[in-house]
């Protein structure tokens, strides 16, 4: 299992949008790559919101930023984590925690979408 961090910016996007997005990639990463992913936890913070999310499998630094980025991070994060693995900088995939404010009631929506989505799609 791999932990990916994604750091959503649209503020003005608060509320379903940013989670709907990510749930849309999501389901559409499982059908192609036969793998699960499970939202382990959303928060909001000054400007977006940030989710973890657990993969089924280990993944090698450079698919955890590709994941990343194809689930919707802000790319520039993920241009500079890749310098960060290029330059074997050890704690690489961070995110900047200190206001962090935790939406359960998001987590609890996604999740309940998601195993929706895989019903229809029947997957795995």
């Amino acid at each position: 299992m791999t932990e990916l961090k994604l750091d959503y910016d649209y503020k003005s996007w608060f509320g379903y949008g940013p989670c709907v997005n990510l749930l849309k990639r999501i389901v559409f990463y499982e059908v192609v790559m036969r793998e699960l992913l499970d939202v382990k936890a959303v928060f909001e913070t000054k400007r977006g919101l940030h989710f973890y999310i657990e993969t089924e499998k280990k993944k090698k630094e450079i698919e955890v930023i590709l994941l990343q980025l194809f689930l919707g991070s802000d790319y520039k994060r993920e241009l500079f984590n890749y310098r960060h693995v290029k330059n074997k900088v050890k704690k690489w995939n961070v995110l900047f925690i200190d206001r962090e404010k935790e939406r359960a009631d998001l987590l609890t929506a996604m999740k309940i979408l998601l195993w929706l989505y895989r019903l229809k799609d029947k997957i795995k």
